[in-house]
């Protein structure tokens, strides 16, 4: 007797949907990355992990949240407080940390695009300003006015 729900009996073994040629994501016909149980492009897979770290707000030591739970914690300092830039593929996340090196050990990304001193308050700023390029949470797409503030404002901090 079989404790598999009837619909499931006779699924195709894993082999058989690892050997798909192309992206399973709807409208994406790009190669799939090799090793993963479902088949998907870099771009999809990415959409596929920020969104799981939205849906179950995945902390920063990560583990699942409860919705709507926020950790709070106050800065030692003013003075260590950061709003920084990082890019993983097309995309761009603008967080800020009062721990800059132990947030930037704590989240995926490819490139440190720029940390500056700021609030959470300028963060905020921030996310208003680039919303319509908004993807997920605080993950935005990679765009030339991204990149042109992030130099004014080194420009700023470096005068």
């Amino acid at each position: 007797m079989s404790i598999l729900p009837p619909n499931t009996r006779s699924a195709p073994p894993p082999s058989v949907v690892l050997s798909q040629q192309i992206c399973a994501a709807p409208n994406c016909a790009a190669t799939p990355l090799d090793g993963l149980r479902v088949p998907l492009c870099a771009d999809c897979a990415r959409q596929v992990a920020f969104q799981y770290i939205a849906d179950f707000h995945i902390s920063n030591h990560g583990e699942p949240g409860r919705s709507g739970e926020r950790e709070l914690r106050v800065p030692q300092s003013h003075d260590r407080e950061r709003v920084y830039f990082v890019r993983l593929g097309s995309m761009v996340k603008i967080g800020y940390s009062a721990n800059i090196t132990g947030r930037l050990e704590a989240i995926p990304h490819e490139e440190v695009l720029a940390v500056f001193p700021g609030t959470m308050r300028d963060e905020r700023t921030c996310h208003r300003k680039f919303a319509h390029l908004r993807t997920v949470g605080e993950w935005f797409q990679d765009d030339p006015s991204i990149r042109e503030f992030i130099a004014a404002m080194a420009a700023t901090n470096a005068a």
